[in-house]
C-alpha cells in the first residue's frame, strides 16, 4: 500500500520496492529477477538519462534464452516506456485508490480487510502443539520452507529440482506434502488412525482447513487439527533424513512418530486432554 513516486531514482530499488506496477517488478517477472546480478539495484541503476534520450542499463548472469525470459523482457521494457527520470528527490505515498491522501482510520480498515479476506493470514494454530511446529505448518502454508525449488527461485544451486523421494516431479511444497507416495502413504494411515474418510489433498491450505471438512466435531476436531500440522512437521523431518543422511522413508515409523508424539504432548501441554495410550490409538479423544 505504499507506493514509490519516482523522481531521480536513488531511493527506489528497482526490483524490490512497488513503483512501476501494484507490486514489485520481481513478482511480476520473476525469470527476470532471478537473472539480475544486483537484486538491491537502484531505479537510476538502471535507468539513465543522457540528455533528452533514455537508456536501459541491465546486468544479467546470462544472456536471455528461454521462452519466458524473452518475453519477460519484452514486455518489462514496454511498461517502462512511459517512465523517465526527474531532477527531484523520490518520494513514497500511500496508495489506496484514495484521492483525499493518507488517514489512519483508512490504514485501520485496510488492514481489518487484509486479514479477513486474504488467504495469506488463513491458517489458525492449535494451543497443544508446540510452537515450532505451529511456526513451520505456517511457513509450509506460506510457501515458505526451503524446498528444491524454492532454493531455485532464490538463486541457490542444487543438484536437481526434483524430489528426494520420488524422483519424478519438481520438489515443490504442495508435491513434498500432498503429491508424494510417501505422504499420500501417511495420510492414508493417519485417515484410518482418526477414523475420518481419506485424506486428499491438492494444496497445504486443503490439510490446514481438513479440520474443518472432515466430519469431525468438538474435541476431535482440535485434535485432528494438531495431529495434521505434526505428520506435516514429522514429514519435512524425513525428508530432511534423506538429504542430509541417506536415510529411506519408512511410512509406518513416520506413523508410530506422529502417534507418539501427539500423544506426549497432547497429554502435557493440554490440560483437558488426559487421555491413556489406548484411548489415544482408538482416537478416543472425547
Amino acid at each position: 500500500m505504499i507506493r514509490g513516486k519516482l523522481g531521480d531514482g536513488k531511493q527506489i530499488r528497482f526490483w524490490l520496492d512497488t513503483w512501476l506496477c501494484d507490486e514489485p517488478i520481481k513478482n511480476k517477472f520473476p525469470n527476470l529477477f532471478a537473472l539480475e546480478k544486483n537484486k538491491r539495484v537502484v531505479v537510476a541503476d538502471r535507468i539513465r538519462k543522457v540528455g533528452a534520450a533514455r537508456v536501459l542499463l541491465w546486468e544479467w548472469r546470462r544472456s536471455n534464452v528461454t521462452t519466458e525470459e524473452i518475453q519477460e523482457k519484452q514486455s518489462l521494457e514496454v511498461l517502462l516506456q512511459g517512465v523517465s527520470i526527474e531532477d527531484r528527490y523520490d518520494s513514497w505515498e500511500w496508495s489506496d485508490g484514495r484521492t483525499d491522501g493518507f488517514s489512519v482510520a483508512a490504514v485501520k480498515n485496510w488492514m481489518r480487510g487484509s486479514f479477513a479476506n486474504s488467504t495469506r493470514f488463513g491458517f489458525k494454530w492449535c494451543k497443544w502443539v508446540p510452537l515450532k511446529c505451529n511456526i513451520f505448518m505456517w511457513r509450509a502454508f506460506l510457501d515458505r520452507l526451503p524446498t528444491k525449488t524454492a532454493l531455485l527461485r532464490r538463486s541457490i544451486q542444487v543438484d536437481n529440482q526434483f524430489c528426494v523421494w520420488c524422483e519424478c516431479k519438481e520438489e515443490t511444497v504442495e508435491h513434498l506434502f500432498t503429491g508424494c507416495g510417501i505422504s499420500a502413504g501417511v495420510w492414508h494411515g493417519i485417515s484410518r488412525w482418526c477414523r475420518i474418510r481419506d485424506i486428499f489433498a491438492f494444496h497445504v491450505k486443503d490439510l490446514v482447513d481438513m479440520h474443518e471438512v472432515s466430519g469431525v466435531s468438538g474435541n476431535k476436531k482440535m485434535v485432528l487439527h494438531g495431529v495434521i500440522i505434526i505428520a506435516c512437521w514429522r514429514l519435512w523431518r524425513a525428508r530432511n533424513d534423506t538429504v542430509f543422511s541417506r536415510k529411506e522413508p519408512n511410512v509406518v515409523e513416520i506413523i508410530a512418530d506422529i502417534k507418539i508424539l501427539g500423544f506426549l504432548w497432547y497429554n502435557n501441554r493440554f490440560k483437558h486432554g488426559v487421555v491413556d495410550w489406548d484411548r489415544w490409538c482408538n482416537f478416543d479423544v472425547m
